[in-house]
């Protein structure tokens, strides 16, 4: 999980885990390994509401209840600070593209990493339309089907009833 191709979380165009080495996220951008990202515009559809934390509190368990009082913490926090009606758990994510990568739409980009003082530092600039012309060197996430996220997560909390 990294990245963005729109707007950032840390500064108005990075994203935070980028933002943190954006010299050495540069280094992996220009490996040559395949890269899958999973960045914050795919991450923030899979935003934590009420609805989602009360599904996982019927579940009942440890799991349920330490889910609830995790994400109405988180729930409670973003309202605080930036006015929204939940968390994102981006991390998350990563793990629903291993398990099952047919529920999310990636475009294959050319992908490399702002590391020049200024206001774009630490972003990643996504070629979405190929105007570079250069060759893609990233599978970056677009979108993810949400319901069969949730029912993940929601089988998930059930293993340890």
């Amino acid at each position: 999980m990294g990245g963005a191709y729109g707007t950032g979380n840390f500064t108005p165009s990075a994203e935070f885990n980028i933002y943190a080495d954006p010299e050495a996220a540069r280094v992996v951008f220009t490996s040559g390994v395949p890269l899958v990202m999973m960045g914050l515009d795919l991450t923030n559809q899979t935003t934590c509401t009420a609805d989602v934390i009360s599904r996982m509190k019927k579940v009942g368990g440890p799991a349920g209840e330490l889910f609830s009082d995790i994400m109405s913490f988180t729930l409670t926090t973003q309202y605080e600070n930036y006015g929204l009606a939940g968390g994102p758990v981006h991390d998350a994510t990563c793990i629903g593209y291993l398990i099952n990568p047919d529920a999310f739409k990636m475009q294959d980009m050319y992908v490399e990493i702002d590391v020049n003082n200024g206001p774009c530092y630490g972003r990643t600039v996504c070629d979405e339309l190929g105007v570079t012309g250069k060759q893609p060197n990233t599978k970056v996430g677009m979108t993810i089907d949400t319901k069969w996220f949730w029912d993940l997560v929601e089988e998930c909390v059930r293993m340890y009833i």
